[in-house]
């Protein structure tokens, strides 16, 4: 069996993380996602926040001002994901007005779960 470690991303998560039914803690802890505890390593944090942020986190705690910039820039959302979400959220509500529950935007079927998504990217005060 291949040790994932010297395979995965940030190349210290063990393979307990890809085994199925591992528990939130577990994983949190296996990526990094609490508190990063070495505050001059920006770098680090910034892989750390990368790996979170593609395994579907939203943030990562901070134990020091120095750390907040870098934890916001990584989680912030990209133009594309901000034009995205806005063209969503405009696409949605137009369908609404009319009585619909689900509209096409890109070609792709938007409804309820992805108007939200699309919400949270924007930073929309109607978010969940």
């Amino acid at each position: 069996m291949t040790d994932r470690r010297s395979t995965t991303p940030a190349g210290r998560i063990g393979s307990a993380l890809f085994v199925p039914g591992d528990d939130e803690r577990k994983l949190a802890k296996a990526i990094g996602a609490g508190a990063a505890l070495v505050i001059a390593d920006e770098d680090g944090l910034r892989r750390e926040c990368e790996l979170a942020r593609s395994l579907g986190f939203g943030g990562k705690a901070c134990i020091h001002p120095r750390q907040v910039p870098v934890v916001e820039r990584a989680f912030a959302p990209a133009p594309a994901e901000l034009e995205w979400a806005r063209r969503v959220v405009d696409a949605y509500e137009a369908a609404r007005r009319t009585g619909a529950g689900v509209v096409r935007v890109d070609g792709a079927m938007v409804d309820l779960p992805v108007y939200e998504r699309a919400l949270d990217i924007a930073g929309d005060e109607r978010a969940r």
